[in-house]
């Protein structure tokens, strides 16, 4: 089990190859990813501040 702090989320969604490549090959090995209440109020938070995203596309992130 890996749980991923919101740093490493940060440069996931900015689209960080390296960090996107490391995710998927943990979850490819076995290990689940997991996350805290924290890490997704921070991620929430700070994607809820970015004008260019809609209410909507909030939802869609974790997906």
């Amino acid at each position: 089990m890996i749980f991923i702090d919101t740093d490493i989320l940060s440069y996931y969604f900015s689209g960080n190859v390296k960090i996107r490549n490391k995710i998927i090959e943990s979850i490819k090995n076995g290990n689940p990813i997991c996350l805290t209440s924290i890490n997704v109020y921070e991620i929430l938070k700070g994607y809820r501040w970015n004008k260019s995203n809609s209410k909507e596309n909030i939802f869609k992130i974790f997906i």
